[in-house]
């Protein structure tokens, strides 16, 4: 039997080599999308807000999940320049993608001519909004937090509502039972 440090680092690995093929399979640098996404919805005029974001988190959540984690990691780069962390304001809009999606007004233009299909179906089916942001939160729990007490930390301080929170669960428990186990306790 591994022990859970073990496994945290298997995992880890192998979500490192999804968003290397996902990367490859699109032809996406993570790095270069992030930053013709920040000009798309011009970033630098955005408040510290989740609202703000919730266009650009959609935007997001076409891409398969790992890509969509690592792209969204890449606004990291623009912390300094904006003041805040545009990639924790990402987390916390995708992780409350359901309630602030209800009655926000954005333009599926810039979805349907930039961003890969399933464009529509992101915007028009709630049960895929819900699915591809409940498996990019629990990637982001999985490779922002390095040990499994921080993941287990970083989990219990997320006040994730129903149903997103039994898709991360899901999740999580999909890509590795014990880990969820660990994270839940």
């Amino acid at each position: 039997m591994t022990d859970l440090s073990t496994r945290l680092d298997l995992v880890r690995h192998n979500l490192l080599q999804s968003i290397k093929v996902a990367s490859e399979e699109f032809g996406i640098d993570p790095r270069q999308e992030a930053r013709r996404l920040a000009n798309l919805y011009n970033i630098e005029a955005k408040a510290h807000d989740p609202e703000e974001f919730v266009e650009l988190a959609l935007h997001l959540l076409v891409y398969p999940p790992p890509l969509a984690f690592a792209i969204a990691n890449q606004f990291s780069d623009l912390t300094a320049q904006l003041g805040f962390s545009p990639f924790a304001t990402l987390m916390v809009t995708i992780g409350h993608i359901d309630h602030l999606f209800a009655g926000v007004a954005f333009r599926v233009s810039h979805l349907r001519a930039f961003g890969p299909p399933p464009y529509l179906e992101v915007v028009e089916s709630k049960n895929l909004r819900l699915q591809r942001a409940g498996t990019v939160m629990a990637i982001a729990l999985l490779l922002i937090g390095r040990t499994i007490p921080q993941i287990r930390d970083n989990y219990q301080k997320q006040d994730f509502q129903t149903p997103l929170k039994e898709i991360i669960d899901a999740e999580l428990a999909k890509i590795d039972p014990e880990i969820a186990c660990a994270v839940y306790v």
